[in-house]
């Protein structure tokens, strides 16, 4: 049965009592015995026994993808099961004993999603995997997806989000703001319920904005924002003080048209916030979001059409390309999402 209620809160200030760090483990628990046990039954902690190793000596060692395995070796310092200076990684102990006995619970061959990790390892190119037609054009239309991604923000992520930017005096000088590709509208309802003085636009595409309304409605706040359907990566209409985007993961070229049309809109002092799953520095940093690019690849099976998004520092290095004076990294959101911020002036 579908649950059809927009997650309601009256104090955006407190998070719902949801454990998100729980919810991560028990969603992400199967993900965290495949890459150990790809590590062991690949031979790759009895290949670093020889001493430390970059991807590209190690690929050619184990006759392995190079870009498949650095999603493997980035996953295990993620799980903390090797370690990585540089372009190098290493065993810590636990590892070089799982080296030593072979040890694991089970095998992938008794799982038939999991398993693919392995394979594309070893072979690259695997056979797709083909979803129903929802899935192929996206979800970002499904009331349900939406929802649920409404209650993740509510249950902390807004209220981080909120406090990074509160720390850097962020919404001193903004009047108006506009959330590029807001979706569900949480944030930007959060933003006016927490600074009331704020009117915002909410921008997405024609399959989503219908859910953006009905939030924005649930709340009450037609008066104070407004929905406009549209492309980030084309043309952004009007002047903020403000733009603001959550979890869209832009890839490097479409970073860049947005990121144009984002500083084209803003006003001559405005800032852009940008709240993504992705590491500060490194997708070594976060198991969870490293495991959430490792999905898309497991899907596409094809190692050669995918592409890591860029990390925050990278994200930030393109803002400065696209004209931005300034850029600051705000922050973390537990281990699942980072802050950072592009200053116009």
């Amino acid at each position: 049965m579908k649950i059809k209620e927009i997650p309601m809160i009256e104090d955006f200030r407190k998070p719902l009592e949801f454990d998100l760090g729980l919810i991560g483990d028990l969603t992400y628990g199967s993900a965290k015995w495949a890459f150990f046990t790809v590590g062991v039954e690949q031979g790759i902690f009895r290949a670093l026994l020889q001493g430390p190793s970059t991807v590209k000596k190690l690929s050619s060692s184990l006759n392995m993808n190079e870009k498949v395995l650095r999603v493997v070796l980035d996953g295990l310092v993620g799980l903390n099961l090797l370690k990585k200076r540089g372009e190098f990684y290493y065993n810590t102990s636990t590892s070089a004993l799982f080296a030593k006995w072979g040890y694991t619970y089970s095998q992938l061959r008794y799982s038939p999603f999991w398993s693919r990790l392995g394979r594309m390892l070893v072979q690259g190119k695997i056979e797709p995997i083909r979803e129903g037609k929802g899935e192929e054009i996206g979800f970002w239309g499904n009331f349900e997806e939406q929802r649920l991604y409404a209650l993740r923000a509510l249950s902390g992520e807004f209220q981080r989000t909120l406090e990074l930017m509160e720390n850097a005096r962020i919404f001193e000088d903004v009047r108006n703001f506009i959330d590029v590709g807001g979706g569900h509208g949480i944030f930007s309802i959060g933003f006016v319920k927490t600074h009331p003085e704020l009117r915002g636009c909410i921008m997405d595409l024609p399959d989503v904005v219908p859910i953006t309304r009905r939030f924005i409605k649930a709340y009450g706040l037609e008066d104070k924002l407004k929905v406009i359907e549209g492309d980030a990566t084309r043309d952004i209409p009007g002047k903020y003080n403000l733009a603001f985007s959550s979890d869209m993961l832009p890839y490097r070229r479409e970073a860049i048209s947005i990121f144009k049309n984002i500083y084209k809109a803003l006003s001559e002092k405005g800032v852009f916030v940008m709240k993504d799953m992705v590491p500060k520095a490194d997708w070594s940093e976060s198991f969870y979001q490293l495991v959430h690019m490792a999905l898309v690849m497991m899907h596409l099976g094809d190692p050669e059409r995918f592409e890591m998004p860029p990390t925050a520092k990278g994200y930030m290095k393109l803002m400065e390309q696209c004209g931005f004076k300034r850029t600051s990294f705000l922050g973390w959101i537990r281990k699942s999402c980072t802050v950072f911020t592009g200053w116009k002036f």
